[in-house]
């Protein structure tokens, strides 16, 4: 999936200019940014949920626009950062309209709906969980319900907005890791946008970093995360260090010189 010369605003000035970006199969992307940098809308345009103004998006070669509602559902799931259902709904009534992208109005559910909801549910960890209401679950058994959700879509590609916003540091250590499992164990192709810079370092193979609506640099982690990068993007001066079991992350120290805190 890629995007070329994408500009787009919801007024002025652009919130996006001149993105073009390459996200490669198979792998795990994370796009990072300081807030109102794009992150965001880029997501949501690149999923067909915003219209650019210039350039296009491309899966597999063809304008996304040119996508039926069912049939790009069927190539691409989302969980977006908020999500709302009714406070009596059950996980597995929840995680089963998935599968509406599949479906028609004249047909129940089938085998192969049924085969994709128990892996869904399984998948997650969620079956104990399957026949209590939603509003009875904590912060990160709703996203897990969510991504449950996505899953049964079987498509494969996965975007997530901000996954881990609002959750306690072992709920957003559980959702990446459950994130990263989907990606090794049935080879899913993630996108996401988070604002940990080291939860980005240690869960993607490849980032988006973002500066004013703009792609500021993309790569490898290891690659791309410097001191100067941090500072030039996000206004701080950090350590950029490595540990034998962290592996590599960053220690912010000061804002940079002249900087204004936001």
């Amino acid at each position: 999936m890629q995007t070329k010369d994408i500009g787009f605003s919801y007024n002025q000035p652009r919130v996006l200019n001149k993105v073009t970006i390459s996200i490669p199969s198979g792998k795990m992307t994370t796009i990072l940014g300081p807030n109102g940098s794009g992150k965001s809308t880029l997501l949501h345009v690149m999923a067909n949920n915003l219209q650019p103004e210039t350039g296009e998006v491309l899966l597999d070669n063809e304008k996304i626009t040119q996508f039926k509602p069912k049939e790009l559902a069927r190539r691409l799931a989302v969980v977006h950062q908020q999500n709302i259902s009714p406070s009596d709904m059950t996980v597995e009534r929840l995680v089963s309209f998935g599968r509406m992208p599949h479906r028609n109005v004249f047909r129940n559910e089938n085998k192969q709906d049924q085969e994709a909801i128990e892996w869904a549910i399984e998948s997650t960890n969620l079956d104990d969980f399957r026949n209590t209401p939603i509003i009875q679950l904590s912060g990160g058994e709703r996203q897990r319900v969510w991504i449950a959700m996505a899953l049964a879509q079987k498509t494969d590609m996965l975007f997530l907005d901000e996954p881990t916003t609002y959750l306690d540091i072992f709920y957003q250590l559980e959702i990446l890791e459950l994130v990263k499992k989907l990606n090794r164990d049935y080879g899913i192709t993630i996108l996401m946008v988070l604002h940990d810079i080291n939860q980005a370092i240690q869960y993607s193979d490849e980032l988006i970093v973002m500066k004013q609506g703009e792609v500021y640099e993309t790569g490898r982690p290891d690659r791309i995360i410097t001191r100067e990068l941090i500072r030039g993007v996000y206004g701080v001066d950090a350590k950029v260090a490595f540990d034998d079991t962290a592996g590599m992350y960053i220690l912010p120290t000061t804002l940079k010189e002249g900087a204004a805190a936001t």
